[in-house]
């Protein structure tokens, strides 16, 4: 990309940097910024820029080049995204939220707060997509992370561990029983049937919570909360349970 006089940088500290560079070093190479176009668009660029000089070897001007790294740019923001991400409902993914996990439990653990981990099973969900297809079965497991995400609170975290289990962080919780009216809420959330292709589909989830600090690591954490939601199976689905050592 060659670089016009209308380019400008996008910001104070890409420019401040550069210029730092510059004097530091008396050249540049591949350096990483924004460039603002004409027209108002960001633009990824790497910038080289070397001194020209004189005969006598003094500097009389700068020239340079700018690559427009764009594209590469979104390949790698992808890339990275998709290592973390679910691929079909955009959550964050196990790796994710292992990471973000050990993250919430330490911050818990350093201001003495608690947080649940809840574990969600959709009931029947074999079913939608036996009788439905599989098509129906993947729009109902996005339009399920979307009630979740718009339930939570910005600092939760709701997760797709594969095929129809979520998993849930909630944070800074007061009591324990702030955990159960937000599983009851989810509960009630599932009550509102799902219009997906033409079909009104009325499913219902099964839930386990694990509290930290009082039901582990956060190995065990998930684990404990996997065990709670089994039982509210065993208990007759479209419940919620919480982990019991008992």
């Amino acid at each position: 990309m060659k670089r016009n006089a209308k380019d400008t940088y996008a910001t104070i500290e890409d420019r401040e940097k550069f210029k730092k560079e510059i004097k530091k070093k008396g050249a540049v190479r591949d350096f990483e910024l924004k460039l603002r176009k004409k027209d108002g668009s960001l633009r990824d660029c790497l910038l080289t820029v070397t001194p020209k000089r004189n005969e006598e070897g003094g500097i009389v001007g700068y020239q340079g080049i700018v690559r427009d790294i764009t594209e590469r740019k979104r390949i790698e923001d992808l890339i990275r995204h998709l290592a973390y991400h679910d691929y079909l409902t955009g959550l964050p993914n196990r790796l994710l939220f292992n990471d973000r996990l050990s993250i919430e439990v330490a911050r818990a653990k350093r201001h003495q707060k608690r947080l649940a981990v809840m574990m969600l099973d959709l009931d029947r969900f074999k079913d939608v997509n036996d009788s439905l297809g599989h098509d129906t079965g993947d729009k109902l497991l996005k339009a399920v992370a979307e009630r979740l995400t718009e339930l939570l609170r910005k600092t939760d975290t709701v997760a797709r561990l594969g095929g129809d289990e979520f998993i849930l962080i909630l944070t800074e919780l007061n009591q324990i029983e702030d955990a159960f009216v937000i599983a009851q809420n989810i509960i009630e959330l599932f009550q509102k049937a799902f219009q997906i292709n033409g079909h009104t589909i009325s499913i219902t989830t099964s839930i386990g919570i694990a509290i930290y600090p009082d039901d582990g690591d956060p190995d065990n954490l998930v684990r404990n909360a996997d065990s709670a939601m089994y039982l509210a199976k065993q208990k007759g689905r479209n419940n919620f349970q919480w982990y019991s050592k008992q």
